[in-house]
């Protein structure tokens, strides 16, 4: 494998894999890892090619997802990448995955100790890590969360910046116009939770925290794109593929 930089290849060499796996015959396109970079290739990616090809990643490579659907419309998953064994994935990770995988309508359940803001919200999907969403801001790559339910993680953040990180999302507008929030895994962090129930805790907007995805087991998928209704009576997180633009009919 290349390495320029640490970065498995330049943003030209990247960016032209990319491309080339959009005229191949490959019904997926599966990160295998994440790590740093997606934000150089993001410019170079030939986004009229895109058509009936499924992207899957999480990480570093969840900038392109969000960036893939703004600009296609079609659906992407944000889940498990094939990095390890597949053993060492949680059943829900593969299950959730597997429904996603065939877009059949499906749920995540959760408790009261993840209402934060309580209430019912639904919108379409938009998330992924939190450090790669600011650094799209300002670009014409910048995620739109106006009616969305916004999904964020991260990882090896300290708890003082991801505070900060979500004041600069609070600052560019990002939430104002949010359906709803869900908070995943902050990890490899000190009682990182204690500054995202500190931020979000007097929202206007329903907020869930401390959710099933990120960078450890589980880690549920979700379909960015799909809508997502949020039902507290029912402890559901219900993802629906119903008239969205999908890689593939089933």
């Amino acid at each position: 494998m290349e390495n320029h930089l640490g970065f498995a290849g330049t943003p030209e060499s990247r960016s032209n894999e990319i491309n080339r796996s959009l005229c191949t015959d490959a019904d997926i396109i599966w990160a295998v890892r994440g790590g740093y970079g997606s934000v150089q290739v993001i410019d170079k990616v030939k986004y009229s090619k895109v058509k009936n090809k499924l992207f899957i990643g999480y990480s570093d490579f969840s900038l392109l997802l969000n960036v893939i659907h703004d600009k296609t419309g079609l659906i992407t998953l944000h889940g498990p990448m094939p990095s390890k064994n597949i053993s060492e994935y949680h059943d829900d990770s593969m299950n959730t995955l597997k429904k996603a995988l065939s877009f059949e309508n499906y749920s995540w359940s959760f408790g009261d100790e993840n209402v934060l803001v309580p209430g019912k919200f639904k919108g379409d999907v938009v998330g992924g890590n939190l450090e790669l969403f600011i650094r799209s801001l300002g670009t014409e790559y910048e995620f739109d969360s106006n009616g969305k339910v916004v999904f964020l993680e991260d990882n090896k953040v300290k708890g003082k910046n991801i505070y900060d990180m979500l004041e600069q999302l609070r600052l560019a507008g990002k939430f104002d116009k949010a359906s709803g929030i869900v908070a995943g895994k902050f990890t490899n962090a000190k009682q990182p939770m204690k500054y995202v129930k500190d931020f979000f805790g007097d929202f206007d907007i329903p907020v869930l925290y401390d959710m099933d995805f990120g960078h450890e087991e589980p880690n549920l998928t979700f379909p960015i794109g799909a809508e997502c209704t949020v039902d507290p009576s029912s402890e559901k997180v219900y993802f629906d593929f119903e008239g969205k633009h999908k890689p593939w009919s089933i």
